[in-house]
């Protein structure tokens, strides 16, 4: 009895962490299930804000397209490269982009709920958009390139179709694809520009000459470091024969 007590109180005592540990669970499923998790917590906090407002039959291609999205862009294998990616100005195209998706859904949801001519053209355009979008935000090396003049058109014509007033229409225009265009065309990836220390400072310079200036500087740091060393390796010889 006293064994068996033992036994059961040490079973009690395992944690969570080793609970997971034990489990024959493959990694990838692991993720695709938080992934599953990340997209209903998302569909809660939309069904929410839809009853709250009372707005859920006026949102409902929202309510399925946005957890759809998140899953998909989430299980994406650019995905992973992307969380781990350095923290830089990028950070705000991506909120910019995910911003202009939430848009393309509202606009799919009026198309719908309003039945408007050639619906389902404007509703596969909303789509489309929004798919390019996302692959920024995964970091589909391409779309470096093709994002900027992309969410330029998506908006221009996103407002044209939707029938906007001007007004709005230049307040989402100003809002969305000139901050996100003027971010990502300044940012080191975009035409080939990289990013040097010189003497004074940063400099953006074309990236086949920022490549051989690191090199060079990273040449003359090692024999910087070599001299360093060689020179303390001098002064602990002359201390020893001291």
């Amino acid at each position: 009895m006293g064994k068996k007590g033992k036994r059961g109180s040490t079973a009690k005592r395992k944690g969570v962490s080793e609970r997971i540990d034990e489990w024959d669970v493959k990694e990838s499923t692991v993720e695709r299930l938080l992934d599953i998790m990340i997209a209903l917590i998302a569909l809660c906090v939309i069904l929410c804000w839809g009853f709250v407002t009372l707005s859920v039959r006026q949102h409902i291609l929202t309510m399925i397209f946005v957890p759809l999205m998140i899953y998909f862009t989430l299980s994406f294998s650019g995905m992973r490269l992307r969380l781990r990616e350095r923290l830089s100005w990028l950070i705000f195209t991506d909120v910019l982009a995910v911003i202009n998706v939430i848009v393309l859904c509202f606009y799919m949801d009026s198309v719908y709920v309003n039945q408007e001519a050639d619906w389902m053209y404007k509703m596969a355009f909303a789509l489309v958009g929004s798919v390019v979008l996302l692959l920024y935000v995964t970091r589909v090396k391409y779309m470096y390139y093709l994002t900027v003049p992309a969410v330029l058109i998506i908006n221009a014509v996103m407002c044209w179709l939707w029938g906007l007033d001007i007004l709005y229409a230049i307040i989402l225009i100003l809002l969305l694809p000139i901050p996100y265009a003027a971010t990502l065309v300044c940012h080191p990836f975009y035409f080939g520009i990289g990013r040097v220390h010189m003497r004074d400072g940063y400099r953006h310079v074309p990236e086949n000459l920022a490549k051989k200036v690191r090199a060079k500087q990273r040449a003359e740091q090692a024999a910087k470091d070599r001299q360093i060393k060689e020179a303390r390796k001098a002064e602990r010889g002359s201390k020893k024969q001291a």
